[in-house]
């Protein structure tokens, strides 16, 4: 009777040690609107806090040159978009919504009679978005050679709350045709503050063609600012990228903390293949929210048992659990004041001096500072999970 006893004590530990690992919070939840065009999200029960990471779209790549082999000119590449990640205090119900800018049409070999094409085209297509980009520059056609059309600016991505733009990010310059500048990346000096609004949609600028067989300037990127196209040149010069589109952010309470960096959707490469042909477009921009900064799981595992010791040891009556939380922070700022909680089965005795940290359970070998423990609960707190870094937590328990 007793060792049926105590195995149903061991059936009954592991059963909380299960129970306590699947009632946790789980993996962090996470949602990316990546599709062009507009987005909307109702915000869930329970969640006052969410991370977001809005992008604008990477700018297209400038055309080539109209020869090939080693007199080939490759078009300049597409700046990326610019990528804003923010903290945002929100209200279940509340709705999140915007708009997601596409990526700026690639530029081509310019039109040419000789080259089969007509209306003198091959400036990429401008990016849709919140504030659309700007199309990249033709070329004139009235010259032999024919060199390739400026790639078309990224469109800006938005992100509004209950109807007010917190965020508009800025999308990618164009590339120059032909041998033409790299279109312009985000940079921390783009960022404008408002009070409110972003303002309205305005629209990335193109450049004129140069009188000449010159590639196409890049197209502006899309933004609450738009950047500045690239210029168009003869051969002899140049053609430069367009500039990114400017980012805004909003000076609203409910904005906690903001980054920008050039890390947004990607900007397409430079055409090097001489073709007559558009070859597609670069990186939409997204928006990502996540709705919790710090995932939870919990494992255990025996470490000893009186019959095996801690060679291989088993479930059985007498064993000694180890226990491991772990949290995990994915956001983009420290998690601070962060406490762990958990109660001890009743056919379990904590075992003192045994909990360790460290940054993950193989690695937990460091004192823990914060702990207290009150039977049948283990407390520790407060602890820091750094931005983007794991805290692990072990201790043991042993079945009375």
């Amino acid at each position: 009777m007793t060792g049926k006893q105590s195995g149903m004590k061991v059936l009954a530990l592991l059963a909380a040690a299960l129970a306590v690992a699947s009632l946790g919070p789980g993996p962090a939840r996470a949602q990316s609107f990546t599709s062009p065009g507009s987005w909307s999200l109702t915000v869930p029960a329970g969640v006052t806090m969410i991370e977001v990471r809005v992008s604008g779209g990477g700018g297209g790549g400038g055309g080539s040159g109209g020869f090939t082999g080693p007199f080939l000119t490759v078009g300049g590449d597409g700046g990326n978009g610019i990528l804003v990640i923010a903290e945002i205090a929100v209200t279940p119900g509340q709705v999140l919504s915007g708009t997601i800018g596409a990526g700026g049409g690639i530029g081509f070999l310019a039109g040419s009679s000789n080259f089969g094409l007509a209306n003198c085209s091959g400036g990429g297509a401008a990016g849709s978005g919140t504030s659309g980009g700007g199309a990249g520059g033709n070329i004139n056609c009235n010259v032999f050679g024919a060199s390739g059309g400026g790639g078309g600016g990224g469109g800006s991505t938005s992100l509004a709350l209950n109807g007010t733009t917190l965020i508009q990010a800025g999308g990618g310059g164009g590339g120059g045709g032909a041998g033409g500048g790299t279109g312009g990346n985000a940079t921390p000096r783009t960022i404008l503050s408002v009070t409110s609004s972003c303002g309205s949609s305005n629209t990335g600028s193109s450049p004129a063609d140069y009188s000449g067989d010159g590639g196409g300037g890049g197209g502006g990127g899309g933004g609450y600012v738009p950047g500045s196209a690239g210029t168009s040149q003869p051969d002899s010069s140049t053609a430069t990228g367009g500039n990114a589109g400017h980012t805004c952010t909003s000076t609203a309470s409910a904005i906690k903390y903001s980054a920008i960096s050039s890390a947004g959707a990607a900007g397409s490469p430079g055409d090097t293949t001489a073709a007559i042909a558009p070859h597609g477009t670069a990186t939409s921009g997204y928006v990502t929210i996540s709705t919790s900064a710090i995932s939870v799981s919990k494992t255990s595992k025996p470490v000893s048992d009186p019959v095996n010791s801690t060679s291989n040891p088993k479930y059985i009556p007498g064993a000694t659990f180890q226990y491991c939380v772990t949290l995990s922070n994915g956001w983009a700022q420290d998690a601070t004041s962060v406490s762990i909680s958990d109660s001890i089965p009743a056919q379990a005795t904590y075992v003192s001096g045994s909990a360790r940290s460290g940054v993950d359970c193989t690695s937990a070998t460091s004192a823990v500072s914060g702990l207290s423990y009150s039977a049948p609960t283990l407390t520790v707190s407060p602890i820091t999970v750094a931005a983007g870094s794991t805290y692990a937590l072990t201790f043991q328990s042993a079945v009375n």
